[in-house]
């Protein structure tokens, strides 16, 4: 399979094996059928090299991490960007799905790990540890233990404070959304309005 132009740095399979997505220095995902060998369609989006990607479990989305230091979600049918994820310092060389599929989580050369959630694009927990860039990363089968390979040549293996779903709970929960303004219910009609201030009376006006 021809497609990229310049070296590849990932391939992975979609779950039911009939697709699969590489990843290049040329800044592009390309998604192939296996049985014919032929591209179906780019993903452009990063701005630098796409060092990983992977496939969800569903097989509808494909997340990718670059050297420009950020994660895009991918929507397979159409290429569309669903979501970019900021927040390492340096470039992102590895990513994958919770076996749930509602976290990922990515290794950087800023030697951190990063829990994310997918829903949100809210960082859930930061594992620091390693003293050297982190070059691989992955979850256990029942998403309870990480597991990270470093250029400090160690191997570390990481249990998560609370399982997916307490995590996902935990989530819910403490998420904080904003209420408006006054000035803001008033522009977009969001009841309850404010009560408007009573101007002061003028000299000599009875009130």
């Amino acid at each position: 399979m021809f497609g990229h132009t310049f070296r590849v740095t990932d391939v992975a399979f979609s779950p039911d094996g009939t697709q699969l997505i590489s990843s290049g220095f040329d800044n592009l995902l390309i998604l192939w059928n296996v049985a014919t060998g032929e591209p179906i369609r780019q993903f452009e989006g990063h701005d630098d090299w796409v060092w990983s990607a992977a496939f969800s479990p569903d097989g509808r989305t494909v997340v990718s991490s670059s050297a420009d230091n950020t994660l895009i979600l991918w929507n397979v049918a159409t290429g569309e960007q669903l979501r970019r994820f900021e927040g390492h310092s340096a470039l992102v060389y590895s990513v994958t799905f919770s076996p749930d599929g509602r976290y990922v989580l990515s290794g950087a050369d800023d030697r951190s790990m990063i829990l994310w959630d997918i829903e949100s694009g809210l960082i859930v927990q930061q594992f620091e540890g390693h003293t050297a860039d982190v070059h691989s990363v992955t979850f256990g089968p029942d998403g309870r233990y990480l597991l990270s390979g470093s250029g400090d040549r160690s191997v570390r293996l990481w249990q998560l404070r609370l399982t997916l779903d307490e995590l996902r709970a935990w989530i819910e929960a403490n998420r904080h959304v904003r209420s408006f303004t006054c000035v803001e219910r008033e522009r977009y009609d969001v009841p309850p309005l404010c009560p408007r201030p009573t101007p002061p009376a003028l000299p000599g006006q009875n009130v």
